[in-house]
Parts: C-alpha cells; structure tokens; sequence
C-alpha cells in the first residue's frame, strides 16, 4: 500500500510537468486509476480479512463463555450442597452437644 501510495504521489507530482503530451497525460491519468482501484481493491481484501478473523474470535469468545457460564453453575450447585451438608453437620453438632 505504501508503494501504491508513492506511485500516486510521483504520478500527482509529474502531472503538473508541462512538457507532457496529452497521450503522456492521460497515460498517467490511467495509471493514476488503476493504482486508486488496486488500492481500494487492497482495502476492501483486507477489510474482508480483519471482518472475518474478528467473526471467529467473536465466536471463540461465545463459546468460552458458554463455557465459563456451564462451570460457574456447576460450581454454583456444589456450593449449594456444601452449604446443606455444612447446615446438617451444624445440626448434628447442635443435637450431639444437648444430648452428652
């Protein structure tokens, strides 16, 4: 791109030389569109890249949040049964101290 860019800046530059013919100029006036075309065609390549590598990370990232989501309940239901056991122990703690 940066290449593309000189190009353009050096055809810009000569374009103003007068002692051009008008078939130099309007060689130059081709050229000067067919690099603005390889340019946007280069843009939008890339564009299409980046959209689709930012598509699948995207989806990366839902799925380890699915992911993230199905442990952290699971753990949240093992907490959950710790807190019953804990309660009963506490109980049963409880009913052995009145009993000795």
């Amino acid at each position: 791109m940066e290449e593309i860019r000189k190009a353009q800046a050096d055809i810009a530059g000569e374009m103003d030389n007068p002692k051009l013919t008008r078939d130099e100029q309007r060689d130059l006036e081709r050229t000067s569109l067919y690099l603005r075309n390889l340019e946007r065609s280069l843009v939008d390549s890339i564009a299409d890249k980046l959209i689709a590598e930012l598509k699948s990370g995207n989806t990366s990232l839902k799925d380890l949040i699915a992911e993230m989501k199905k442990t952290t309940e699971h753990l949240f239901r093992v907490t959950e049964i710790l807190d019953h056991v804990v309660k009963i122990t506490g109980q049963l703690i409880d009913i052995l101290a009145m009993v000795k």
